[in-house]
This record gives structure tokens, sequence and C-alpha cells, in this order.
């Protein structure tokens, strides 16, 4: 069938898409999520979008209304038509594509109320009988009358992550709450006490609606509704320590990764048989690129660290459907390498960046896991922006910024100790914690540099 053939049937078969099966789920229940399987037929193909999460944002003197996603379409021919929907009229999508067409968002924030949060979904469908799930993208807008201020609290934050769709920051201090922070202003808008005994690290899911939290005291990872804050399941370690948690979603199906290796299927909490490890030790740091095709593990107990790349699939035609294939293991010290500290992939996938505590962070290419690049300054923090941007932190407090082909942008002081750089979801804020004892800790939010 040609292009042009399939978009025709694809624009003219969606509306009776609706009665395949396919049901709308809320965090936590039984019905599938996030490209699950929906019957017993296992011989179908998955659609998969890069991001089920988008934020955007307008202030006087800075805009972030317009991003582009891949589609792709696992197991199945090169290519496949789909159509994609917003439920929102300030909301304009890509109506319609092959797998490989990008999906542009662009939001239009005329006639909106200034100071408020707005919210959409994108449905993103095919029509190919052999397609089996829809994508549902989440989509967050916010409008500020002022634009947003350095922010610094006089606090430590142990583990930080960030919501891809609203203005929030989950932050822990390694007690039993979780607090989330207003990205723009720092204030406290929510929190979730006594979600846990003891709050380690965290990550969250695509579409912001899940949020992993490891309880080291009970030596599990507790997934919370980020809505709620009520607990959605649990996943025990079956070991006597584990930290460093990951989220990956190979050819559209959840997972999450532990520090001791082990891999859960999101959705049931049942074990997969296939291990991601970093090394020796079980405390490890994880990176995904947008495609879910690859995974980079980093230890952190090693002196150098280990840094690994595992190759993801998933087919549930398969007894386990998930299979992590090990393609590379660096031993870090070849580069200078100290202790693992963060990772990150760049927004096109093509390389990682590797924070170890080396003065300078490495890039390394995915497709050969060769050194590519050395980028002044970082060591201690690595954070990478969807926007192309790489942001690395050193032990003494500054950032440095570059655009993907290594050009810097400048540098800025951020206090931050290693793994608590973070990202807002529209890449404008950048946050981090840092405990200069015996000086008073402090928990830091500026603005980017725009790419």
């Amino acid at each position: 069938m040609t292009r042009a053939l399939a978009l025709l049937a694809v624009l003219g078969a969606c509306s009776s898409h609706a009665g395949s099966g396919m049901t709308d789920a809320v965090p936590g229940d039984t019905a599938p999520r996030d490209g699950a399987v929906v019957d017993a037929d296992t011989t179908g193909r998955w659609l998969h979008v890069s991001s089920l999460g988008v934020a955007f944002s307008r202030f006087p003197r800075r805009s972030v209304l317009t991003r582009t996603l891949a589609v792709h379409s696992a197991h199945g021919p090169p290519e496949v038509a789909w159509t994609a929907e917003a439920d929102q009229a300030w909301l304009s999508v890509t109506a319609s594509g092959m797998t490989g067409d990008p999906l542009v968002l662009t939001a239009d924030p005329t006639g909106l109320a200034l100071d408020h949060q707005y919210t959409a979904t994108v449905r993103v469908r095919s029509s190919d009988p052999m397609i089996h799930n829809e994508q549902d993208v989440r989509v967050g807008l916010w409008i500020g009358s002022a634009d947003p201020q350095p922010v610094t609290l006089n606090m430590l934050v142990s583990s930080l992550v960030a919501d891809p769709v609203l203005p929030r920051l989950y932050a822990s201090t390694s007690g039993t709450d979780i607090m989330a922070y207003d990205v723009y202003t720092g204030a406290v808008v929510r929190t979730f006490a006594a979600a846990v005994t003891r709050a380690g690290t965290m990550a969250i899911s695509s579409d912001g609606a899940m949020l992993f939290v490891n309880d080291t005291a009970n030596r599990r990872v507790v997934a919370l509704d980020t809505t709620t804050g009520s607990e959605l399941r649990r996943y025990p370690w079956a070991s006597i320590m584990s930290s460093g948690v990951g989220y990956a979603r190979p050819n559209a199906h959840p997972i999450l990764l532990i520090g001791n290796s082990k891999v859960f299927d999101v959705d049931t909490a049942m074990f997969h048989s296939a291990q991601v490890t970093a090394g020796f030790d079980e405390d490890a740091s994880f990176a995904v690129d947008a495609d879910d095709r690859y995974v980079y593990a980093q230890d952190h107990g090693s002196e150098p660290s280990n840094l690994r790349q595992y190759a993801l699939d998933y087919d549930p035609r398969r007894a386990d459907p998930l299979v992590a294939t090990l393609r590379h293991n660096l031993n870090t010290g070849v580069f200078g390498g100290v202790f693992g500290r963060t990772l990150c992939v760049a927004a096109d996938g093509s390389r990682v960046y590797a924070a170890y505590g080396s003065p300078s962070t490495p890039a390394f290419s995915a497709e050969a896991m060769m050194s590519i690049q050395q980028l002044p300054g970082g060591g201690s923090n690595a954070a990478c922006g969807w926007n192309g941007l790489f942001f690395g932190g050193d032990a003494s407090s500054n950032v440095s910024v570059y655009r993907i082909d290594g050009r810097p942008l400048g540098t800025f002081v951020l206090p931050a100790n290693g793994g608590t750089l973070v990202l807002s979801g529209d890449n404008t804020r950048i946050a981090g914690s840092l405990d200069p004892f015996p000086s008073t800790p402090s928990f830091s939010i500026r603005s980017t540099p725009s790419p």
C-alpha cells in the first residue's frame, strides 16, 4: 500500500477503532495502559510515541509552545499510518502521518486566563488491524503573568524528579513525605504525607501519572498516583540492598528498573527474567533514550565505575516478553572515571553523557559506545533536555551548558549534589540541592538559557 492510500485508509477508519477492545484506564487500575496488549492476539504491532508527557509555558519574556515527537511501530512493517487528535481547542497537532513522520504539538494561549494551568490529551491511533494499542500524550500549559525568578530554599533534598507535564518538582528528604514544589515559584503545592517509611531515589513515568519511590526501610519501590498521592503498587527488591530507580517503555510497554538489576512489569509488578545491571554492586543510575531502544546503567559503588548499554526489546509472543541484551560494558577508569554519579541521553539518542568524577564530561556514541566528545566541566551531574541542551554540574556548583555539537552556551552557579540536577518539563527551569556540611543546605531553582 502506498503512503497516500495508507493515509486515506487510516483517516477513514479511525472512528471505528473505538470498538476494537481499547479501554481508557486511570493510573493503578487493571485496564491496559501505555501500550499494553489488549487482547489475546499476540501477532500484532504497537505504536510508540517518543514521549507521553509534554509541558508548555508562556511568560512575558519566554515561551515554549511547540514540541515535536516521534511515532514508531514496534515489530511492524516500516510504515504504518496513524492519526492524532487533541481534546482541547488551544492545542493543535499533526492530524495524520506514517510511522517515522514527526508529530508536532503546538499550543495557542490566545484568550486563555493568566496564572492558570491547562491540560489536554492527544490520542494517537491507527486503523491498521495489526496495531493493538493507542498512545495517549498528556499535555500541560501554564500561562504566567510574571517571569520566574531564582529560588533558594534552606533545605536539603536527597532525591528530585520533575513532572514531564505539570510545573512540579517532586522532592524527598529521606523521610516519609514526598513534597511537590512549583518549579516557577518554589512554593509547596502538594504533600504526599507518610507515602513511604524512608524515601530514597525516585523516578517518574513518561506521562507523569506515576511516581516511583524507593522505600529503603521496607526494601521495595512504591508507585504513587501523582494526582491523589495514593499508593498504586509495590515492587519488592527481593534482596538486601537496592538503590536507583529507572523507567522505560520498550515497544510501548512500561517497565521499572531497580539498582539490584531486577526489572518489573509496571502494570503487574511481576519480575521479568531479564536483568539490567551496572556492575557488581546494587547501586546504579539509569538513563533511557527517547525511543526506549537503549537503556544505560552506571554503578555508584565501584572505583572506577562501570557504564553499560543494553538493547531493549518487548514482544509478548515470547514466554517472557522482555529481552535486555548487553551491547557494551565500559570501565570508565580508561577515560579518567572515578565513582559513578549520573548520566543522561541526548535528545536525539545519538550519545550518552556520563558524570563519574572526572574534570570533564565525556559523551559516548550510542552506536559503538566510543568517546566522541569531552566537554569541560561537569563530573558530578548530567542532565539532558528534550530541546537538545546538555547541563553538566561540577563539584564546585558550576553548571556548564552545551548544545549537542559541543558549542558552549555559558556557565552558571547552581549548587547540586550528584543526582539532584533536574530539568523542568518545559526545559526552562533547572533545580538542584546541595549539602555543603557544615554550612546550610540549599535547594535552588533557576531559569535555563534558551537553546
